[in-house]
């Protein structure tokens, strides 16, 4: 027990020990100074606690919010988990909150329910550019590759949307940064860490299909009108190296 006394909580880093901090200091009632996970390697100033995952007590905390908030509510603790941000001690507060009066997290006024609200839209707002600016390339297996580089761990909210779009088709989406991938085949939806990847080349189609679309995107504008702070503005810079209109040649799936 460590009272009252402020401490550092450690953890795996996964959305199902997040959980399993919120049902341990609720059950222990444990003022929690900060939340790290433990791949940091930082030492903490005041005394630590590491919570270790346990997926059914994941899994209870999971069905008491989903009793007890509505839909967005959920889905805002999932979308400001995947902030690159990392608003941990917040999330932990809002979590908190859920359990024992979810009418206060309509409080904008709190920060903590602020810094979640605010990390959440972040992370919707990014999660709806990749849905528009994911390029997917045709490869000699005719399955479909694409390349993403968001800020945001978005990749776990993007499987839905095109498993919509492509039910019949096996495709992969690699978050470049993150070196994660997320496959969809016979099986479904599953996502990877990955060290290194090897797919089939191109498609000879592809490239052509590439290089019409490139054609396409320089001869539609109009020079006399052209606004690049305007593209910038709909098109951040950020993004462009992971879209066939803005790179010099054909997009490979090598990586």
């Amino acid at each position: 027990m460590h009272g009252s006394h402020p401490v550092a909580v450690v953890f795996d880093g996964s959305f199902d020990g997040l959980l399993c901090i919120a049902d341990r200091i609720h059950d222990e009632n444990i003022v929690v100074e900060s939340v790290t996970r433990c791949a940091t390697g930082a030492r903490p100033l005041c005394d630590s606690l590491t919570v270790s995952t346990d997926v059914a007590v994941a899994r209870h905390i999971q069905q008491i919010l989903h009793k007890n908030l509505s839909g967005w509510q959920c889905r805002r603790i999932l979308y400001a988990f995947l902030a690159d941000d990392e608003v941990y001690l917040p999330l932990l507060r809002y979590i908190q909150i859920g359990l024992k009066d979810p009418e206060q997290l309509d409080d904008i006024t709190d920060k903590h329910i602020r810094d979640v609200t605010e990390a959440a839209q972040r992370v919707a707002r990014e999660r709806h550019r990749m849905l528009g600016f994911a390029r997917f390339a045709r490869l000699l297996d005719d399955s479909y590759f694409a390349v993403i580089a968001p800020r945001h761990d978005v990749l776990p909210l993007l499987g839905g949307h095109f498993r919509q779009r492509f039910p019949d088709r096996h495709w992969y989406i690699y978050d470049q940064g993150r070196r994660t991938l997320l496959i969809h085949d016979d099986t479904g939806l599953t996502i990877e860490k990955v060290t290194s990847l090897s797919l089939p080349g191109l498609h000879p189609e592809e490239y052509r299909y590439q290089r019409l679309w490139q054609t396409f995107f320089d001869s539609v504008a109009i020079g006399e009108r052209v606004s690049y702070e305007r593209q910038r503005s709909f098109v951040p810079l950020f993004y462009r190296g992971c879209m066939t209109e803005f790179v010099d040649g054909a997009l490979t799936p090598d990586i």
